[in-house]
């Protein structure tokens, strides 16, 4: 992994940080490992207003549980998870239009931290709100790929992080940011893996979340380029749970990518009647013809999934 300042910023991390191995918001986020459905019934229906129930898939009362919610964002992505160990890990931020649609979910689980943020490219849909984010909760590491953009969205971003004093990591593909192979919770870089690219997108960081017997592909807006070289550098895709890239645009979800990772759930994070047509037709076919069950954010709200390493659930919110 490497590390850089600004085009980066502040060259040192917190002290505290760097010599006693523990993660920013361990302290403020302790009780996230310990929430349960019940829990998580109560803390969802107070946000959204209305009762919320969620399927239990048979989930061991006793294991903590990997939480990953698709934001319902508009046009742009932005995931926030809290794995099984009580860290957090925030993926993009969508535009900066709605970024209150991030923070105000945030919000909900009564977060001051996050401990990883993610900026997956420098696309204004992805990283837009990501500003806003880092200048109300504290950050323990951020991670984005080796690319400048010269745009306004991008500089506010740098700016925040400066703010912070934070340095920027540079995740290298195959590289675990959370655990290793042999752990039994693992966050693991698969993407860009090439220096150079013509399309922003395929600098797009992918990350592959596995818990125990379960996995969680989140692919930015990686392109079929980008997916080629995945599958080339041997990478294992597999996953329960697809986060479409490029917001379920044929430019990406090629044929052999998705035959490798055979989930059987789909998400498209995209904006209601957007210019787009993002889902586009093609992966909407595809959805049905290989009997996906498939979620879209316009339509669904807010999309979670819930795991408890052995059993997995998957479940809209609503709007």
């Amino acid at each position: 992994m490497k590390r850089i300042k600004r085009w980066i910023c502040g060259l040192f991390v917190p002290i505290l940080l760097l010599f006693s191995g523990c993660s920013v918001a361990y302290e403020l986020l302790k009780s996230l490992d310990e929430l349960r459905l019940s829990d998580l019934e109560q803390l969802l229906s107070s946000f959204l207003g209305d009762s919320v129930e969620l399927a239990d898939a048979n989930f061991d009362s006793d294991a903590p549980l990997l939480q990953v919610y698709v934001i319902d964002c508009g046009q742009g992505d932005s995931i926030f998870a809290v794995f099984p160990t009580g860290e957090t890990m925030l993926v993009d931020g969508s535009t900066q239009d709605n970024a209150k649609d991030v923070t105000k979910f945030l919000d909900a689980f009564n977060i001051s931290a996050i401990d990883y943020v993610v900026a997956t490219h420098p696309h204004e849909d992805h990283i837009g709100g990501l500003d806003d984010c880092l200048a109300k909760y504290k950050v323990g590491q951020i991670f984005m790929p080796a690319v400048e953009h010269t745009t306004v969205s991008f500089e506010r971003l740098l700016d925040a992080v400066e703010a912070q004093n934070l340095q920027i990591d540079i995740p290298e593909a195959g590289e675990y940011i959370v655990g290793d192979k042999n752990s039994t919770f693992s966050v693991q870089c698969l993407a860009p893996n090439s220096a150079e690219y013509e399309e922003m997108n395929n600098y797009s960081i992918v990350l592959r979340i596995v818990y125990g017997e379960r996995a969680v592909l989140l692919t930015g807006d990686a392109e079929a380029l980008s997916e080629e070289e995945i599958l080339a550098a041997g990478f294992d895709v597999s996953a329960d749970v697809l986060k479409l890239g490029h917001h379920g645009s044929s430019t990406s979800s090629s044929e052999e990518f998705i035959a490798a990772v055979a989930p059987t759930y789909a998400v498209a994070s995209c904006g209601k009647d957007n210019d787009y047509g993002h889902p586009h037709r093609e992966i909407r076919s595809l959805a049905q013809k290989l009997g996906w069950i498939f979620y879209r954010t316009d339509t669904d709200g807010t999309v979670a999934i819930l795991s408890d390493g052995n059993e997995i659930s998957v479940q809209a919110l609503g709007k």
